[in-house]
Order: C-alpha cells, then sequence, then structure tokens
C-alpha cells in the first residue's frame, strides 16, 4: 500500500479509533480557543497538510496520543496561571504533538566547545546610564523573525541576529545593493536593513561540520564571517536558507557570490559572565545580545505569552542547549493604586462579560487584540489596551510586584510565542535559564 494512500486510511480511521466521549478530554471554560487547538477532528485535519507522512495507523495513533497528553499539560497549567500561580501562558502550538525528546532533537542545536579566538570583555562606556526599559525592533535595525525549521542551527541564528543589528544600526538605514530585497526591510517603518544568511553559517563554520545534528556555537559563528570569510557576509538574498527539512549538505557555497556584503567585523566581546546588570548595559550601548540558554524544559516548547518564569531552568554553560538573542529589556508592573475613572478597582478581575456588566463602574472591552475574549477595565473603552495592560488582565500573579524581562528574539517562526515569535523571560531571577552565562556580540575596529 503506498503512503498516500495509507496516510488517507489512517486518517479516515481516526474516528472510529478515537471515538471517546469529550468529557474524557481534559477540558477548562476559561481556556481560549487558540490555546485548546480544538478536537481530535481538528488536529487530523491539521495533519492532512503537515509535512511528516504517516506510514501506518500506529504512528498516527501515538502521535494524537502525544498530542492530547501535551494538551492536558498545557490546560492544566493556564487554569493555574490564571488562579495567579504562574506569570506565562503556554499554547497548543505547532510542537504539541511532538515528545519533548522529538522537539529537544530538533530545535536546539547549541553545541559547546572553546572557540579557537578568545574575545574581548564588554566594558561599559563611562557615565552612560541604561534606561529602565529599551527595544531595538521599533529602531529599524532588527529583521522579521526567521526559522530554523528541524535543524539544530539555532547558534547561526543567534549570531547572525547580532551581526544583523550590529550593522545596521551602524549603516543607519544606508546599505549596499546585497541587502536591498523585500526581506530587507526592517522595524514598524519598513526601513531599509540587510538580512545576512544563517545558511553561510551552517555550511561554512567548522567546514561545515557544524551541521543540523550536531549545531554550533555562536562565537564560532563570528569568526567564520571574521576569519574565514575575510570579513565578507552574504546577504540571505544571496545564500538563502536551505536546512529547514533537517539536512544541510556540508559545503560552504560563498564562492559562487563571491560579492558578500563587508562588515567590518574584527571580533567579538563577551558580557562578565553571570551579570545581568551588565548584559542590560550592553543591550543598550552594543545592539542585540547573542545568549545561550537552558530551552530544554518542556514549559519553553509551548510558551506562548506573559514572562517566562522556571525554576528548574539550568544555569552553567555546560547545560545551555539554545542559542537566541536579546533585543531589549523592561518590565510588567500594575499601575500604582486605584486605576483612574470611577470604577472600582478590582474590574480587572471579571473573567466574563456577564460578571464585569454586573459590577457598577466596570467595562467590558473587545478590540483587534483580545478579539471576542476581551476584557474588563475600570475606564470606558475609548482606547486599545497596551500588551502589559493585556497581561495584567490574564494573569494574576504579574500583579503583585513588577516583573522584569528581557526580550528574546527566537527562530522558530512568528507563529510561537509573543509578538509573532519573541520570548519575554526572567529578567534579574538570579541568572534564571543562563540568560547571562554566555552572552557575546560581534566588534568592529574602533574610530
Amino acid at each position: 500500500m503506498s503512503k498516500s494512500v495509507l496516510f488517507a486510511f489512517s486518517i479516515a480511521a481516526l474516528s472510529c479509533v478515537y471515538a471517546m466521549p469529550h468529557d474524557t478530554i481534559p477540558f477548562s471554560p476559561v481556556v481560549s480557543a487558540h490555546e485548546l487547538g480544538g478536537d481530535y477532528t481538528e488536529w487530523a485535519s491539521r495533519m492532512k497538510d503537515d509535512i511528516r507522512a504517516f506510514t501506518s495507523v500506529t504512528q498516527l495513533e501515538k502521535r494524537f496520543s502525544t498530542w492530547l497528553q501535551n494538551r492536558a499539560t498545557i490546560l492544566i497549567h493556564n487554569a493555574e496561571a490564571r488562579a495567579g500561580k504562574h506569570t506565562y501562558l503556554m499554547a497548543v502550538n505547532m510542537f504539541a504533538d511532538m515528545t519533548h525528546q522529538e522537539f529537544v532533537d530538533s530545535r536546539l542545536g547549541l553545541s559547546r566547545a572553546t572557540s579557537s579566538q578568545a574575545g574581548s570583555t564588554f566594558q561599559p562606556t563611562p557615565n552612560k546610564t541604561a534606561p529602565e526599559a529599551w527595544d531595538w525592533r521599533p529602531l529599524g535595525v532588527v529583521p522579521f523573525i526567521k526559522n530554523q525549521g528541524s535543524c539544530g542551527s539555532c547558534w547561526a541564528f543567534s549570531a547572525i541576529a547580532a551581526m544583523e543589528a550590529n550593522f545596521n544600526i551602524r549603516n543607519n538605514g544606508s546599505i549596499p545593493n546585497e541587502c536591498k530585497s523585500p526581506k530587507g526591510l526592517c522595524g514598524p517603518y519598513n526601513n531599509p536593513c540587510c538580512s545576512f544568511s544563517e545558511q553561510e553559517l551552517v555550511d561554512c563554520t567548522n567546514k561545515g561540520k557544524d551541521d543540523c545534528k550536531v549545531g554550533g556555537e555562536m562565537h564560532d559563528g563570528f569568526l567564520e564571517i571574521i576569519n574565514g570569510q575575510k570579513d565578507l557576509l552574504n546577504s540571505e538574498t544571496q545564500y538563502p536558507y536551505s536546512s529547514g527539512s533537517g539536512t544541510a549538505t556540508g559545503k560552504c557555497n560563498t564562492k559562487v557570490t563571491p560579492h558578500g556584503v563587508e562588515t567590518n567585523f574584527v571580533g567579538y566581546a563577551n558580557v562578565s559572565h553571570g551579570n545581568e546588570e551588565a548584559l542590560k548595559q550592553a543591550t543598550y550601548e552594543q545592539g542585540v545580545i547573542s545568549v545561550a540558554i537552558d530551552a530544554g524544559q518542556g514549559s519553553f516548547q509551548f510558551y506562548a505569552k506573559g514572562v517566562y518564569n522556571e525554576p528548574k531552568c539550568k544555569t552553567a554553560q555546560k547545560e545551555l542547549d539554545h542559542g537566541v538573542a536579546i533585543v531589549g529589556y523592561g518590565s510588567v508592573m500594575a499601575p500604582p493604586g486605584p486605576p483612574p475613572g470611577p470604577g472600582p478597582a478590582n474590574c480587572v478581575d471579571n473573567n466574563n462579560k456577564t460578571a464585569c456588566d454586573g459590577e457598577a463602574g466596570c467595562h467590558w472591552c473587545v478590540n483587534s487584540q483580545t478579539g471576542p475574549l476581551g476584557y474588563c477595565f475600570s475606564t470606558a473603552c475609548d482606547k486599545e489596551p497596551t500588551e502589559h495592560e493585556l497581561l495584567l488582565q490574564e494573569l494574576p500573579a504579574l500583579r503583585k510586584v513588577p516583573t522584569e524581562y528581557w526580550m528574546v528574539r527566537n527562530s522558530w517562526g512568528e507563529a510561537w510565542g509573543i509578538q509573532q515569535g519573541y520570548i519575554m523571560m526572567s529578567r534579574n531571577k538570579n541568572n534564571q535559564c543562563g540568560v547571562a552565562t554566555d552572552a557575546a556580540y560581534p566588534t568592529t575596529q574602533a574610530a
């Protein structure tokens, strides 16, 4: 029997194999449709367009069983979060039918190694104090979110993110012809910018040995461009990403596109090990910072929004398994005292329209961000709430004390995380997840 015929049979057989009562599936009435991800019929429909090919009903059953187990975990976590136990929500996302080990094997690819050339150490500029909040994205120097696919190339995406921002900050919208393409636009105003090639690092670093299965290290990516490519780096248009299916050729192809962009990088600098204050200052002064983190906890796989606080996270350098990039930092905090207007301070505790409408002075508001879910405010619905206000509405734990965060750029596509591909990770919580353990950025020749 052909794969396509057997797959069609598997989908058709699903309703028979899993004709179970709905009350056997964990469910919470406060969970949104987005988090729920639909029932098993929706899951089966989604799998028809999945790139994976199921060759037996057994495989299909195993995948769906995994999805059900993950979904139950997510629903329990979110119910606890809305009760004030957690500061972030999870979602039934594109990884929900993968076991945690499958997820780790295909999405985490940081390989710890000692670089052949040591970097310098970041030295803060005297009398230049970092503000309480900062974000490089609105300034038009950070390209769109990318997707590493099933390749352990996170380290390449992390290194490229730091090099892109550094280059774009220095060139301030004046970019070479090699970068001019629909992908060469950054920020809310579509500023011209350079989007560089992750595939070049995957194919060329360590002579192509740092492939999808082995993984690599961000410092080595910096040095490959500086030393191996003589400071030339292809744009993404010149050398597009091709390893998303989980394989890399191991053959460096920069010679077929010899006119790489001259970056003027001369080395890299490390941020003091474990020092989050130094990391804050470096982010403000130097741009996007490449960092290694522990993303191996199951909760990271399904992160959706809020400030990620995972006490189980590791901080030791040898235990970090994922390369990402910090684009900014800030704090989520409730406004001091009662909210303005005639309504009572506890309007935000009303989680549905009926309760909100039933309390004098409260207003049930719906807008483009919340859709039909809505939110309950003490003031009239005359303006859309900020993202922080929405998080405070959904997550009571964030209202207790100011919650500091790093805004971290991931490489799993726009459908994952908050703000189309990002994660807000805990800041000043004893270097949680090792965010300041191994942080670096490329350096240029001093003027």
